[in-house]
């Protein structure tokens, strides 16, 4: 439903435009984003904790 005032076509041409104001981004800058760097930084941070100092033995399996 279009907003008061406007037409259905405004309204279509007002939603076409703001897909030019915000295109979508590239898969080089969602990782270069800094909230995807931080959640890969610390995934390798746990991953490195796991290693160097594992919450349980898994190598005593039967």
């Amino acid at each position: 439903m279009p907003l008061a005032g406007t037409t259905i076509e405004q309204e279509t041409v007002s939603r076409v435009n703001h897909l030019e104001v915000f295109p979508m981004p590239n898969p080089i800058d969602i990782f270069l984003d800094p909230v995807t760097l931080a959640v890969l930084a610390m995934s390798a941070g746990l991953f490195v904790w796991e290693r160097i100092a594992p919450g349980r033995d898994v190598s005593a399996r039967n």
